[in-house]
């Protein structure tokens, strides 16, 4: 090495962020580093570029913003996921209530019904829909309680509608 001066650079921390010194030092002062293949940062082709400043992200905040959209990603997903599920949730009951409804009106419409169960699914129309009827005496005579539940799913996830009506016989 010559006994020239020479432009060289000194890295402290300002606020937990890098910060790059330029400083003459003369030659015989300067002090290269080398790798443990012996070779200094000038023999790799790396040179410090002065006046640039602290522009750019460091490799930690560049971390943090990735975990901040991520975590933001997953939250989006599971939200959209229960909106699909509570729509699909309110589609099988309204369609449920609407076909108690009907089955209701089919029993309002019959001669006074006997007193029993029955049950049976919907046809080809609604496969996944089940109803039972149960039809029982009540205090008065001429007055039957009438109960309709609509049932669909299967096992622990099945679910049901149920309407109670009473009808009187008809003179």
């Amino acid at each position: 090495m010559s006994n020239s001066t020479v432009m060289s650079y000194r890295l402290t921390t300002d606020n937990g962020n890098p910060v790059c010194h330029p400083e003459l030092v003369s030659g015989s002062q300067t002090k290269r580093s080398r790798n443990k293949f012996g070779m200094t940062g000038d023999d790799m082709g790396m040179t410090v570029r002065p006046g640039l400043g602290n522009s750019g992200f460091t490799l930690l905040e560049v971390m943090v913003a990735l975990l901040i959209i991520a975590t933001s990603f997953v939250v989006l997903l599971h939200t959209r996921n229960q909106s699909v599920t509570a729509a699909d949730y309110a589609k099988r009951t309204t369609v449920a209530t609407l076909l108690a409804s009907e089955r209701m009106s089919e029993i309002e419409q019959e001669d006074f019904p006997d007193t029993g169960e029955e049950s049976s699914n919907f046809g080809d129309d609604y496969p996944e829909y089940r109803w039972k009827t149960s039809v029982s005496d009540t205090a008065y005579e001429n007055i039957r309680e009438v109960k309709v539940e609509v049932m669909w799913g299967e096992g622990s996830s099945e679910r049901s509608i149920g309407l109670v009506n009473y009808v009187r016989k008809k003179e």
